[in-house]
């Protein structure tokens, strides 16, 4: 329940039973503690011991323990359509390159969020149809994480630090000069975002 929470902290949440991180290690909730003790004793005891401790519990440890190493699997096919005809993807592109020269130049962005009105200058460019940029409030420049533009609508992520260490979510459609949309921290309810492109 606490991974969309995890996330908003910096940290990256791996959905698996176990997960070793090297120095340090971590399960997920209820009965995957069981299997972390398990691969706790199998990593520094051996698998023997491990074994014999499984049949003490009468419990066999389930689940693959993530670790960061190894071969990275390819992008399941559920993230990339293949379904699509070419010529709609195509046509797709082209618009989204019209629109991304559309909406480069400098925001004014207004955020709603439960500590008062934040206010943001957006700075959009966009180079063979990939649309970038960077977000300046008043205590620190980030850059935007994995825009994205599909039609009028442009999503992107942002990594802040103050008031507090946050990954932002942003969603946000954008007609002609406006834009409007939310921003979403985690679990925390969403916040209305609206912003005017600066003649």
């Amino acid at each position: 329940m606490g991974m969309d929470v995890l996330a908003t902290t910096g940290a990256i949440p791996i959905h698996a039973r176990v997960v070793d991180d090297g120095d340090l290690v971590s399960s997920g909730g209820v009965t995957s503690g069981l299997d972390l003790g398990l691969y706790l004793l199998e990593r520094e005891l051996g698998p023997r011991i491990a074994h014999a401790v499984e049949e003490l519990f009468a419990y066999e440890r389930r689940g693959t323990t993530w670790q960061n190493r190894g071969l990275q699997t390819r992008a399941l096919s559920h993230d990339f359509p293949t379904s699509a005809p070419v010529t709609r993807t195509e046509a797709r592109e082209e618009r989204n390159e019209s629109l991304s020269l559309s909406l480069t130049g400098t925001w004014n962005i207004s955020i709603s969020t439960p500590i008062g009105t934040q206010f943001v200058v957006l700075e959009l460019d966009s180079h063979d149809g990939m649309v970038e940029g960077v977000a300046k409030g008043s205590a620190e420049t980030t850059k935007l994480l994995n825009p994205m533009l599909d039609g009028k609508r442009l999503t992107w992520k942002q990594s802040i630090t103050k008031p507090m260490r946050l990954t932002l979510t942003f969603d946000v459609t954008i007609d002609g000069n406006t834009l409007i949309g939310t921003s979403k921290a985690g679990i925390l309810p969403p916040c209305k975002v609206t912003g005017t492109r600066v003649a």
